[in-house]
């Protein structure tokens, strides 16, 4: 009787603990479950993500708002840098890679920085332009051959300017109407350089913001292409004082706010991309030097500051929404 009922303790308690860790595990979903269109949407406006290395917390939650990830193909995987012909084996392989699905539908971001992107910018002359512009429409058209059902674009285009947004800027960006003509959708950056009221007006930062979301609508809407800004919750690095530093969560919450009311003509932005690359940017302060062996700091540390601006992006398209919507009653 004595070992039937030491048996049955020891079942039980298994049960108990097998229950119990059940509860606290966080189920990671398979990879092509984050991928796809129809991410969450608030009105009419698409959040997707493009963040590498963040807590397993983090992608649950993600997962559980129905928010997709972006691809996004950086330049090395694909491009040569030494040459303007196009290396297709170089790019099916990784695609095979990264995308073994050839019928998947997900937003594709080609990354072509580097010397060709500042030829494009910056051409010596116009044949250097045309030169490098059709290799860059080259790349997008293997991508779609490749992968056909891709909504698939370059990041960085239309060129972004902070100071200098003039007519001139405007012709600058005229000069890419073949590449967005060609490409299926148009994913500027919007990245964030100075905090506001401290380095800049924020009147200022919001001018930045709707003039170059106005900028990209207005190329866009010409040939009907979606735009999908990039948007990032650190300050840009090329600011020395405060370069890859947490916005904060009003400021941040302010600037997509700004990127969805923005409009050209009746048209707005179709979907942000929220890009980061965490576990990086954590491995290179002191704490990540000093955790390098203590992975569950990492994860303390990206549900301590990376988790909280899910909802503040949320909460901001939510806020846009509802001022459209009044906008739209008062009339």
């Amino acid at each position: 009787m004595n070992t039937y009922f030491r048996y049955t303790f020891f079942f039980l308690l298994l049960i108990t603990l097998m229950s119990a860790c059940k509860t606290k595990t966080v189920i990671e979903p398979k990879i092509e479950e984050d991928l796809g269109l129809d991410s969450k949407e608030i009105g009419g406006i698409k959040l997707f993500t493009s963040l590498s290395g963040v807590s397993r917390k983090m992608k649950q939650t993600l997962h559980e708002q129905n928010i997709k990830r972006a691809i996004v193909v950086n330049g090395g995987a694909i491009d040569n840098p030494q040459s303007l012909q196009v290396d297709k084996e170089k790019i099916k392989q990784h695609f095979d890679k990264i995308l073994p699905n050839p019928n998947i539908e997900v937003l594709l971001v080609l990354d072509i920085e580097g010397e060709k992107m500042k030829k494009l910018e910056h051409p010596k002359n116009e044949i250097e332009f045309d030169l490098v512009l059709s290799y860059y429409i080259d790349i997008y058209r293997f991508a779609k051959k490749l992968r056909p059902k891709a909504t698939i674009g370059f990041y960085g285009f239309p060129w972004r300017d902070y100071w200098n947004r003039t007519e001139q800027w405007k012709s600058k960006n005229n000069k890419l109407t073949p590449l967005i003509k060609e490409v299926d959708a148009v994913f500027p950056s919007l990245y964030d350089f100075y905090q506001d009221d401290k380095d800049v007006n924020k009147s200022r930062e919001d001018a930045y913001i709707t003039d170059n979301v106005v900028e990209s609508l207005r190329l866009a809407q010409r040939f009907d292409k979606p735009v999908f800004p990039f948007i990032w919750h650190r300050y840009h690095n090329s600011n020395k004082k405060r370069g890859l530093q947490f916005i904060s969560l009003e400021e941040f919450q302010n600037s997509v706010q700004t990127i969805c009311e923005a409009e050209f003509k009746g048209n707005k932005v179709n979907g942000i991309v929220w890009w980061s690359s965490e576990r990086y940017f954590y491995n290179i302060t002191e704490r990540g030097k000093a955790n390098k062996r203590n992975p569950e700091d990492f994860y303390d540390y990206s549900n301590g500051t990376s988790l909280k601006y899910i909802d503040i992006i949320l909460t901001a398209m939510k806020h846009a929404s509802k001022n459209k919507f009044s906008n739209e009653s008062s009339k």
